[in-house]
């Protein structure tokens, strides 16, 4: 598989564009691989983006802003079961059938193209 990164700024982040269908995926964390040596770089300070991307986490993000999306979601059509404020599986699930439908990249998480589809401001 090939590929490369492309830098999008602040708000889309590092997206992975690789040639064999993981088109689009943001990159949160990285990895070293053993037996490669690596130079060290200076430290530079990054801001995180203006927008909080909602996905499943641990703890799990409770929040106004998640019932905003459990509404939107369940008045598209899309069943979080339930309005608890809280990003679990079940929103998720909704997110990730809302995203199929509306043909947006499906990954289970609220960024600004998704929740931008929901006709919510993050």
């Amino acid at each position: 598989m090939h590929g490369h990164a492309d830098d999008l700024g602040a708000v889309e982040g590092v997206v992975a564009r690789f040639d064999g269908g993981l088109w689009d995926r943001r990159w949160d964390a990285g990895i070293l691989v053993p037996d490669v040596s690596y130079e060290v770089l200076p430290v530079v300070p990054v801001e995180p983006p203006p927008t909080t991307i909602f996905c499943v986490s641990t703890p799990v993000m409770h929040s106004l802003k998640v019932g905003e999306i459990q509404r939107a979601l369940l008045q598209a059509g899309f069943d979080p079961h339930g309005i608890d404020k809280r990003y679990g599986k079940e929103t998720a699930k909704a997110v990730i059938a809302f995203q199929r439908k509306k043909g947006l990249l499906v990954d289970g998480e609220v960024g600004i193209k998704t929740a931008t589809s929901l006709g919510i401001a993050l």
